[in-house]
């Protein structure tokens, strides 16, 4: 199982059951504030599939959950490893 320790603008940093710790990079296709992103972990295959919301206030966050939002996929970029324990 795959879990999310940070999103930081374009990077998600996680870790995986299977002792893998990676970053996966995206790009957003338009400027959405609802992103889909399937993440997939390198050495076991492992998959989640991630919503990722964008807001600048509580205000804004509001509105994304109450109105209709369009969702939009992310396009993974690159998807690194950045420590394996079993190496």
């Amino acid at each position: 199982m795959i879990k999310i320790k940070n999103v930081e603008k374009n990077i998600i940093k996680y870790h995986c059951d299977c002792g893998v710790i990676g970053e996966c990079m995206f790009k957003a296709v338009t400027d959405a504030k609802v992103m889909i992103i399937d993440l997939q972990c390198p050495m076991c295959k492992d998959a989640e599939r991630l919503k990722i919301t964008r807001y600048k206030s509580d205000e804004d966050r509001n509105k994304i959950t109450s109105e209709d939002t369009d969702l939009t996929w992310a396009i993974v970029v690159d998807n690194i490893l950045t420590e394996d324990k079993y190496v």
